[in-house]
């Protein structure tokens, strides 16, 4: 038998330290983390991860479910694990929808789940594609309430919920471990969205939203923006008691996700460096590394005003009832936010959210020329990932690059 041990391994050409015991795990990158710090981190991960004796299995797990029933423990899960609400959202309402699909005179939820197999999957995915018309319309269908001519992602996303669940279900019941319903069915694949220059925030854009977000949005939530700003006129719009300006500003001047500034704490910022310190974030778990943000003067001021009325142990933004930001939050309030700049005749586009902030402050650092490299450090991503996702140059920068070049 094998033991565990600690080994180096290359990855996107980093060399981090690396175990593949108990599921495998990094503990930094080599140049970064002492070989001593390493096998700490390692002995430790081995003695989290000894596993327990296994729970005898009880009568249930022994038993067939329904797909309703599978469905619903794997929602119930995902509200257990915390999961984004909008995700989970998503997940029931596609779970829900191939429940009630109706194959061969028999509604897919009140089947047994290992009557599932791949043929009735690729069958209800192409329903989803049906695009009805004037010489057959929506009421020729048997399955009519299930046609919704569905885009290749939307289709993607149901499939990928339907398969999350049955995973779930192998996991959970023993009666369903050697089940693989869709193991000789190809995944829909997804042509990802090519990003161009239009895809880009302005400077109107960003002018906009900051003053949108400084206006109280409990003002109007009744009556509309539109109809309170025919009442009292744009000059006497109450101011916000949220800090949400500032942490769309922070947003903007350090392109950080979504996800890492809602849960900033007053111990993560680090007046001397001039930084933000996150442990927890996207590529935590697959780097094993801290990720650093560098703070530009304007965002340094915002962090510093906002410290001087927190102290230890306080999450930096907070929303008007004292309670912190999280993804769902931030994201329902900058709707709201858009909402005001098309009532005040600036409007923002749909696709506008609040991660354009980070496609923003990336391609604006590339076209200032600064190295990829560091560019890719300070996003907290890879050199192929800003090549691929982010260097989205303006036409007048390509012109200017054309020009340069004497050909004779």
């Amino acid at each position: 038998m094998r033991h565990p041990i600690l080994r180096k391994k290359i990855v996107k050409g980093n060399e981090y330290w690396y175990t593949g015991a108990n599921g495998g795990k990094t503990f930094g990158r080599t140049d970064q983390v002492t070989h001593d710090n390493a096998k700490k981190a390692f002995l430790k991960h081995l003695s989290n991860s000894a596993k327990p004796a296994p729970a005898p299995v009880t009568e249930e797990e022994h038993t067939v479910p329904t797909v309703l029933e599978l469905f619903k423990q794997f929602i119930n899960h995902m509200r257990n694990q915390n999961r984004s609400k909008a995700n989970t959202r998503r997940k029931f309402a596609e779970c829900k929808r191939f429940a009630l699909y109706n194959y061969k005179d028999n509604i897919v939820g009140n089947m047994k789940s290992t009557d599932i197999n791949e043929l009735i999957l690729a069958e209800y995915l192409s329903i989803l594609r049906i695009k009805p018309n004037k010489e057959k319309p929506i009421s020729a269908y048997k399955n009519e309430r299930l046609i919704r001519n569905l885009s290749e992602r939307s289709i993607h996303h149901a499939e990928t919920s339907i398969r999350q669940a049955f995973n779930f279900g192998r996991a959970n019941y023993q009666a369903l471990k050697s089940h693989l319903p869709f193991q000789l069915m190809k995944k829909t694949s997804v042509t990802r969205k090519t990003l161009n220059e239009d895809d880009l925030l302005t400077t109107d854009d960003i002018s906009a939203l900051f003053f949108a977000a400084t206006i109280d949005t409990d003002q109007f939530r009744k009556v509309g923006i539109e109809k309170f700003i025919e009442i009292f006129g744009k000059e006497n719009l109450k101011k916000a008691k949220h800090n949400f300006c500032d942490l769309i500003k922070l947003y903007c001047n350090t392109g950080a996700r979504t996800g890492e500034l809602v849960n900033l704490k007053f111990d993560d910022f680090n007046k001397i460096s001039q930084t933000l310190t996150l442990k927890d974030h996207k590529t935590a778990k697959s780097t094993g590394e801290t990720r650093v943000i560098y703070l530009n003067e304007e965002a340094f001021a915002i962090l510093c005003e906002l410290c001087t009325r927190k102290r230890k142990g306080d999450w930096l933004f907070c929303r008007a009832n004292g309670k912190p930001w999280n993804t769902d939050s931030a994201d329902e309030t900058f709707k709201t936010v858009k909402r005001i700049c098309n009532a005040l005749g600036t409007p923002i586009r749909k696709d506008i959210t609040l991660y354009s902030f980070r496609h923003y402050w990336i391609s604006s650092f590339i076209m200032q020329k600064i190295p990829i490299a560091t560019v890719a450090k300070l996003a907290g991503n890879s050199v192929a990932v800003i090549e691929r996702n982010y260097a989205r140059f303006k036409s007048s920068h390509l012109l200017e690059a054309t020009n340069k070049v004497k050909l004779y």
